[in-house]
């Protein structure tokens, strides 16, 4: 009856101690958790700020970028506007041209060229015209040629081109090359001035 005593005592002897040492197991794995929970926060933590950091510098570079184009797409949708009243100002401009007036233009313009059929024969000298008279094309011819030239009519555009020794000389006296020298040339002082009309 004794040994069964005894055997109780020890079996509970041997419980306590083993619940003792389960406490302080859980005890050591609670102080662990909590270990592992506090660097967690403090890393997630840390990790959430920086996400967040880069999140607003990324918010404030897209909006410094929307700022910055926007004077630029600003001063682009002026620049389309302002081209198509300079097209339009060229088109009403050459529409509007009465054909004593281009004759004039483009008699100025011959000038220029006259240097470069100095001394040509006038049989070598071959002229098309379209889009003027056929009297006006003879005219701007004798005035820089110094004398009759051959005249064919031509098309697709208003003037006159001249050629010499089989297209070795060539001079285009036309409205599209006078509107291309207004473009490249003159095109600052026109579009000022449109600029001011339509300001």
């Amino acid at each position: 009856m004794e040994d069964i005593r005894s055997s109780e005592i020890l079996e509970k002897e041997i419980l306590e101690d083993a619940r003792k040492k389960a406490e302080r197991i859980l005890k050591n794995a609670d102080k662990q958790i909590a270990g592992l929970e506090k660097e967690w926060k403090e890393k997630t933590g840390a990790e959430l700020a920086l996400l967040s950091a880069e999140a607003e510098a990324k918010k404030s570079l897209r909006k410094k970028g929307v700022e910055t184009t926007f004077p630029l797409e600003a001063q682009r949708r002026k620049l389309r506007f302002m081209d198509g009243i300079f097209e339009k100002f060229l088109e009403d401009f050459f529409a509007k041209l009465t054909p004593e007036d281009l004759e004039r233009v483009l008699l100025e313009k011959a000038k220029a060229f006259a240097a470069f059929f100095a001394g040509k024969s006038a049989d070598g000298v071959k002229a098309s015209y379209a889009g003027i008279s056929r009297e006006a094309a003879a005219r701007i011819a004798a005035a820089f040629l110094g004398g009759a030239v051959r005249l064919e009519e031509g098309a697709g555009f208003t003037g006159l081109v001249v050629s010499a020794e089989g297209g070795a000389c060539r001079c285009r006296l036309e409205a599209a090359e006078l509107a291309a020298e207004l473009r490249e040339y003159h095109r600052k002082r026109i579009m000022d001035a449109l600029w001011k009309e339509h300001a």
